[in-house]
């Protein structure tokens, strides 16, 4: 993973692994108990959370969480920017009609309206986002 860290330009930081074991019977959401998960999910568990808390500590807009063992593009970045571009495109208002969406189903996906396809190369304009 070290080598296509480098390879890809982008910035790593490991969060360590928790073992089951050693999270406190208490810590576990309702109805979650050691005797209806496994040992190595509520690891699991336990150490994503340290991950997401990371996130809130730093004050971090944008995160890719993945497992040791992901494997990735070597243009993972300018991958990322374009779905961050195609989401903006998607889920903010179009700068022509503030009510209505290039996504005819958000916010509200009980609409069934189909969604038309969209080109990349020309992208809806739209206001931006709040945050």
């Amino acid at each position: 993973m070290i080598l296509i860290v480098a390879l890809s330009n982008i910035k790593l930081n490991w969060i360590a692994g928790v073992k089951g074991e050693d999270v406190p019977e208490k810590v576990l959401p309702p109805p979650a108990s050691r005797a209806n998960i496994k040992i190595g999910n509520i690891g699991s568990w336990r150490a994503h959370l340290h991950a997401i808390a990371s996130i809130v500590q730093q004050n971090l807009s944008s995160v890719l969480i993945l497992e040791d063992d992901a494997d990735w593009d070597v243009r993972i970045k300018p991958q990322l920017r374009d779905f961050a571009l195609s989401t903006h495109a998607l889920t903010q208002p179009l700068t022509a009609d503030l009510s209505t969406y290039a996504d005819p189903t958000f916010p509200s996906p009980k609409d069934t309206k189909i969604p038309s396809d969209i080109s990349f190369d020309r992208l809806p304009s739209t206001i931006a986002p709040l945050h």
